[in-house]
């Protein structure tokens, strides 16, 4: 069984938790140093540092979602154009046929109800 500890540090510990973490010795030196000469606490360091990687990372995230979006938007336009066109090409051969079709038809129509230009009087004879 551990010690009794007073309320009051049982209210202190569960509104800052403790984290402990391992360092090799260069990095330990330069806190260590960092630390004694400026008179800062290893947490205020931490806060700091936690700040200027947040907005690192902000920024990173930011980045690649546009980037991201940018690349789905260029897919998104590639194989939209790449189903128009071929939609595009089914439609226009349909339609080129058809109104192919109709042009034809009203083309012998038209040839076949035309006036005569020149008549040829055949004659048997007798």
């Amino acid at each position: 069984m551990g010690k009794r500890q007073p309320p009051s540090r049982k209210r202190y510990q569960a509104s800052h938790p403790s984290i402990g973490i391992h360092v090799d010795l260069p990095t330990h030196a330069r806190l260590k140093k960092l630390r004694d000469e400026s008179g800062m606490s290893y947490g205020y360091l931490v806060r700091r540092a936690l700040g200027v990687v947040e907005k690192e990372v902000e920024r990173i995230m930011r980045r690649g979602f546009n980037k991201g979006r940018h690349a789905g938007y260029a897919e998104g336009k590639r194989t939209g154009f790449a189903e128009g066109r071929k939609m595009g090409i089914e439609e226009a051969r349909k339609s080129a046929y058809e109104e192919g079709h109709a042009a034809g038809y009203d083309e012998g129509w038209r040839a076949g109800n035309a006036e005569p230009f020149y008549v040829l009087n055949w004659t048997r004879p007798t």
